[in-house]
């Protein structure tokens, strides 16, 4: 019986975390220009462990510069990508003290 259930419980496991994938440079700059309306400096920036972890939802770390022109630091942020129409939508950045979006993507298996 214990022979049976390990395989199904690999299985789940596999297949909750098999489409996770590195973000490709394209759809990383779909995410910046989707960034312009939410960061003071869009061109400025910089991402780090960008995943996407379902068929649409992306999760990273972004770090632009601020009114002054200096980096901020990095924080989570959660998008959407659709790539049939080349689009996509920023969900939620985090802002200082707060982890919801980081929350978030854990939740759905994000271990930037």
């Amino acid at each position: 019986m214990t022979f049976r259930i390990l395989p199904a419980v690999l299985a789940a496991f596999v297949s909750a975390s098999a489409f996770a994938r590195d973000a490709t440079p394209a759809e990383i700059e779909l995410i910046r220009s989707a960034m312009a309306e939410k960061l003071k400096d869009a061109e400025s920036a910089r991402f780090l462990d960008v995943k996407l972890l379902e068929q649409f939802t992306v999760c990273g770390k972004v770090n632009s510069k601020n009114s002054y022109g200096a980096y901020a630091g990095y924080t989570a942020f959660m998008g959407l990508i659709f790539a049939e129409s080349n689009t996509a939508i920023v969900v939620g950045i985090d802002e200082a003290g707060k982890d919801i979006v980081a929350s978030i993507c854990k939740d759905k298996g994000y271990s930037g």
